[in-house]
């Protein structure tokens, strides 16, 4: 433009003013349609990216689940063993004394 402005001819300078307006407007649209390509890649890429850590954490959450599922799991089938046990020894020792007591009350009420 300030080449354009040094002509001195009207019809010179206002030819090399449109020419100049052609060639930056077709530099600055080539220009905007770089950028909104760069800036359409950029957010595709950004959804993929985020999609993909979505889909790690709901992977993530579903081990975590399946590993919390599988030792509660665990620990209830040691507490139902461990019930188990405990009724059966005390069941045995209660039957023991029963006997003990039986024996005891026989032997002392019974003469020698």
């Amino acid at each position: 433009m300030a080449q354009a402005a040094q002509i001195n001819d009207p019809e010179e300078r206002a030819k090399m003013e449109a020419l100049y307006k052609e060639q930056y407007g077709e530099l600055i649209n080539n220009l905007v349609a770089e950028n909104e390509n760069i800036r359409l890649n950029l957010e595709n890429s950004a959804f993929i990216d985020l999609a993909a850590m979505y889909v790690q954490n709901a992977n993530d959450f579903s081990t975590m689940t399946d590993m919390n599922t599988e030792a509660f799991e665990n620990m209830t089938s040691m507490s139902d063993q461990m019930f188990q046990d405990f009724l059966t020894n005390s069941l045995d020792g209660f039957k023991s004394m029963a006997e003990e007591e039986k024996n005891e009350i026989f032997n002392n009420l019974v003469p020698s």
